[in-house]
């Protein structure tokens, strides 16, 4: 649970900051990344995970980055970076939990908005909000 924490309070300014301006500030990815850091290496340390998962769980978030290369910036890098950083810090099944669920509510959020004329097909949504969300909800149900 402890995780889960560090990441809400990691997502909250990327949230902020992605609705404001639609870009993660370098510092706040900066701050995350040392963080998230600290907790592998903490787990690391506890014999709570391996190496070999460690490096399993920066996957989400190189996906994410081949999403951005393949979409020629659609999805943001700057998502990609979160989610990497959230790899490390929830590790891999966590992290995969949230990915899926902050893509199933930002589908939704967006399907609505279509539905009821208040974005067009070509509107850019903050994937940030919808991670966070995702990372709170994936946190209760003790994903």
């Amino acid at each position: 649970m402890e995780e889960i924490g560090w990441a809400v309070l990691f997502l909250t300014p990327c949230a902020a900051m992605d609705i404001g301006c639609k870009r993660i500030g370098a510092a706040v990815l900066l701050a995350g990344a040392l963080g998230a850091a600290g907790l592998a290496a903490a787990r690391l340390a506890e014999g709570r995970t391996g190496l070999w998962e460690i490096g399993i769980s920066l996957l989400p978030g190189l996906l994410l980055w081949g999403c951005s290369l393949l979409t020629q910036g659609k999805v943001g890098r700057g998502d990609g970076d979160m989610v990497l950083i959230l790899g490390l810090m929830l590790g891999w099944r966590k992290t995969a939990a949230a990915l899926c669920a902050a893509c199933l509510l930002s589908a939704l959020w967006a399907g609505a908005g279509l539905a009821a004329g208040r974005l067009k097909r070509d509107s850019a949504l903050p994937f940030a909000p919808f991670l966070l969300a995702a990372a709170v909800t994936v946190g209760l149900a003790g994903g």
